[in-house]
């Protein structure tokens, strides 16, 4: 409701002055559907956030104006299709200084298969069932779509994992890449999830092998003995990306 946007606003203010913050970032996953089981969500979502979004933006400029300053207010936005569908994208963004787009977990352990889970660009053996799956769960068609709705590219952050996804008991064919998997291996800090350390220290000097997809522009490792397959970002990776994003004009990197 408008009073509860307002009053939510006031504190984020509030509680933003008190310590010093530069802004508001918002991390709403998701608005009308796609996050957790467990959320409420509704279809008049859609627009309550960018009313929610606009009543923020109003009070950070408020306070700026009192205080001669400029605050920020960002969001962390969702890169696949069905996601972002349900936010008004052409709207939003004059409220916002930019978007920090969620370029990861297209695929984990709720995947049919092994699959890229930050891959930049599609690639074309994907054999997903889904065509959309299949040629727009990478970094590239959130961006451009973004770009679509009429976004300016210099508010569009690109997103990048600074951890891997993994699935265990996959076999070797085409080097574990779209294998079945018999389960989710436990991870460096909870199941399925290996930091970068994890993977290029641990698995790779034990027997796992990298693999690198020149059209998806990502990393993969494979250990053929233990059936471990973990997609993940690594160096190549991070540097094709951050030239995507010279390249294209967008307003930088951010990581989870």
């Amino acid at each position: 409701s408008p009073a509860r946007r307002q009053a939510f606003a006031a504190s984020c203010v509030q509680f933003m002055t008190q310590y010093h913050f530069d802004g508001v970032d918002i991390d709403w996953e998701y608005p009308v559907s796609g996050g957790l089981a467990s959320n409420i969500t509704r279809p008049e979502d859609k627009q309550n956030y960018t009313l929610l979004l606009q009543e923020l933006r109003a009070q950070l400029d408020a306070q700026g104006a009192m205080d001669g300053r400029h605050y920020l207010l960002t969001i962390a936005a969702p890169a696949g299709p069905g996601t972002y569908a349900n936010i008004e994208l052409d709207l939003i963004h004059p409220y916002l200084d930019w978007i920090n787009v969620m370029a990861y977990d297209f695929h984990g352990s709720w995947s049919p298969l092994t699959n890229f889970h930050n891959g930049l660009y599609a690639a074309s053996g994907d054999p997903s069932p889904d065509p959309v799956i299949a040629t727009q769960f990478n970094g590239n068609s959130a961006v451009q779509a973004y770009l679509a709705a009429g976004i300016p590219a210099d508010k569009i952050v690109l997103g990048a994992p600074f951890y891997g996804r993994g699935w265990s008991g996959v076999p070797a064919t085409n080097n574990g890449l779209w294998q079945p998997f018999a389960g989710t291996p436990q991870g460096t800090w909870e199941p399925g999830l290996f930091d970068y350390d994890h993977v290029v220290e641990g698995l790779i000097p034990a027997g796992a092998t990298r693999h690198w997809h020149a059209e998806a522009q990502v990393p993969w490792v494979h250990d053929p003995q233990t059936g471990l397959v973990v997609s993940y970002e690594d160096d190549q990776s991070l540097a094709n990306k951050a030239q995507y994003v010279v390249d294209n004009g967008l307003g930088g990197i951010m990581f989870w």
